[in-house]
Formats: C-alpha cells, structure tokens, sequence
C-alpha cells in the first residue's frame, strides 16, 4: 500500500501535470486565436482585391466598348472623306 507521503507526492506530480497542460492549452488557444486573427484580415483582403478586380473588369470592359464606339466613327469619317474625294 501507499503511505499517505506517497499519495501526496502523486497528488503533486498530478497537479504539476495538470498545470503544465493547462499552460500549453492557453498557449495552443492564444496561437489559435492569432492565427484566426490573420485568417480574418486575409479574408478581408481578398475580398477587397476581388472588389478592385471586378471594378478594373469593368472599367476595362467600358473603356474597350468606347474605344470600339470611336474606332467606328473614325471609320465612318474616313468613308466619308473618302466618298468625298471621288
């Protein structure tokens, strides 16, 4: 059988234990907490990228229809200009 000594000094091995995991189980927390953290702001960002990248999108596509709008006029003054000359 065990002493009442050696029961305490179990007890205290036990509780020693015991707090170790707790320590290392705060940390874990902390570390998971932080990367949830950076995890959010990154979301956030690509969100915001994917906001600019539709907004880049469809400037470019107005700018390419205006293009393709004045390319055509051009197109239509040069007939013109050359029905003129004939």
């Amino acid at each position: 059988m065990s002493t009442p000594i050696d029961l305490l000094a179990a007890l205290q091995e036990i509780d020693q234990r015991l707090r170790q995991k707790e320590t290392t189980l705060q940390e874990l927390r902390q570390q998971i907490s932080a990367s949830a953290s950076v995890v959010e702001t990154k979301q956030q960002e690509a969100e915001a990228h994917q906001f600019r990248l539709a907004e880049l999108e469809s400037r470019h596509r107005a700018t390419e229809l205006q293009l393709k709008e004045e390319e055509g006029k051009i197109k239509e003054k040069r007939v013109r200009q050359n029905e003129r000359r004939r």
